[in-house]
């Protein structure tokens, strides 16, 4: 039975964090799609966050490896400007994402954060092709404000340890 298997950290769907939290993800996948990716940044915690997109799925340390992406504060606002500037041509080419993220997992990781692993598909439309991309996420969504925020989000690409063609949008 599902209650035997779920510990005393695990958060259910129906837990009001829990609902804070798959809104807080759902409205990130809309500001993504629409490349509102200022609003983006605006859904992160103050203080000490991370972006990252591993190149190895079982790495935790991601600061003693070499990863796609791992991007603080500042080097996530200094990726937002360089994409919203206008200059970068892969951005360009991208004209409309649409994606899905399902598969949710809830664990508390104390009164105040919650980590939701989730799957995320992304169809991109690049110079009238279709592009397919997938991944596994974690997010870590610091509860402790008036409104849930980011303080941690890992893109786990399915094909990140093989060639990784250039993503033109955040993922």
């Amino acid at each position: 039975m599902l209650n035997e298997t779920l510990d005393s950290t695990t958060v259910r769907l129906l837990d009001p964090k829990a609902a804070l939290a798959l809104e807080l993800i759902y409205h990130e996948a809309r500001l993504l799609d629409e490349k509102r990716y200022e609003e983006w940044d605006k859904l992160w915690a103050d203080g000490d966050t991370r972006y990252v997109i591993p190149l190895d799925r079982d790495v935790v340390d991601f600061d003693s490896v070499l990863n796609l992406v791992n991007d603080n504060a500042v080097m996530r606002r200094r990726r937002i400007a360089r994409m919203t500037s206008g200059y970068a041509g892969a951005v360009n080419a991208v004209e409309r994402t649409v994606r899905v993220v399902s598969r949710y997992e809830f664990q508390a990781r104390d009164e105040d954060e919650l980590e939701v692993r989730s799957a995320e598909i992304v169809v991109a439309y690049v110079h009238g092709e279709h592009q397919v991309w997938a991944a596994d996420l974690v997010h870590h969504i610091d509860l402790a404000g008036a409104e849930p925020r980011i303080r941690h989000k890992v893109v786990h690409l399915i094909d990140a340890e093989h060639t990784v063609r250039t993503c033109g949008f955040l993922l």
